[in-house]
């Protein structure tokens, strides 16, 4: 059964006697207005029994920023690599995580089958562009999979992770995939729109093979 939403007229009566609320006040109500606000409240409880089961995102307990193609491909790019390329990646990102791991209790669930929430966000001097704002579309697939590969997610499936994504704008040059991993709760926890931020020109090392993928052993420019 699908859960009661207001409608576009709803919505403008909800707004128009919340705005009554603020001071100095408003006019007492109607008797018309009255029978509204009857019928509000009595959809509102419907709605809040419905939704009381619900997750939301919960604290937060990983921050991951990557850059696009070489760390985090788009679906796109992912299509095209050769196998040994995908390993390539994956090795770079298993690296990264132990590493995190290590040093951040609670990150890893130790096998626990227990439900996370991914928030993947692609900073793009051109975020229109971007037709496609899935999390595996944006970048979001191989992180994913590492998350899983070293238990800081139990799944990838519906019933362990919730997914989130979102393309957002940067400045030129400092395109990246923003990973957040969450807690899920029963009443969200504030965390806000995911912020922006620097990040460093890949500096490609490695032997031969590491260095194909990656273009050489020198810094590259981001688009």
């Amino acid at each position: 059964m699908k859960a009661p939403e207001y409608t576009k007229n709803e919505l403008r009566k909800i707004f128009g006697h919340l705005s009554r609320l603020l001071p100095p006040g408003g006019r007492p109500l109607n008797a018309e207005e009255v029978v509204d606000v009857s019928e509000l409240i009595d959809k509102t409880k419907v709605m809040i029994a419905t939704h009381a089961g619900a997750i939301e995102r919960g604290a937060k307990v990983l921050e991951w920023r990557l850059r696009p193609k070489y760390e985090a491909p788009s679906m796109n790019e992912y299509t095209y690599m050769k196998p040994w390329q995908r390993k390539e990646i994956c090795k770079a990102l298993d690296k990264q995580l132990h590493a995190m791991v290590a040093t951040t209790p609670g990150l890893s669930l130790y096998g626990a089958q227990k439900q996370r929430w991914v928030r993947v966000t692609r900073f793009t001097t051109q975020p229109k562009r971007v037709d496609d704002a899935a999390v595996d579309a944006i970048g979001g697939k191989m992180p994913v999979d590492a998350l899983v590969r070293c238990g800081v997610l139990a799944g990838d499936t519906p019933a362990l992770l919730k997914r989130e994504a979102i393309v957002a704008k940067t400045e030129r040059g400092n395109t990246h995939v923003l990973v957040e991993v969450f807690e899920v709760s029963q009443e969200a926890v504030p965390e806000g729109d995911p912020h922006d931020a620097r990040v460093e020109p890949i500096v490609f090392q490695g032997g031969p093979m590491t260095q194909a993928i990656l273009g050489g052993p020198r810094k590259r420019a981001r688009r």
